[in-house]
């Protein structure tokens, strides 16, 4: 039998929930989890397009470099 937990995220009360892998030492409900996990799945996409192009532009200067 579980209890109903608190979610500190929504601020509403669940009977379901479930334990976040990234963060063990609390529960959020499954809606908020499913929000975190897309909104933390975009983040992780957008910082490597970002590390992408950081990248490119590093090997754009090293080859005008070389060139010159």
């Amino acid at each position: 039998m579980s209890a109903a937990i608190f979610c500190p995220h929504c601020k509403l009360k669940y009977d379901k929930a479930v334990r976040l892998r990234r963060h063990r030492d609390f529960w959020i409900c499954s809606s908020c989890a499913e929000h975190y996990t897309a909104e933390t799945l975009a983040t992780a996409c957008e910082n490597a397009a970002r590390s992408f192009l950081a990248k490119a532009n590093y090997l754009k200067i090293m080859a005008r470099r070389a060139a010159a």
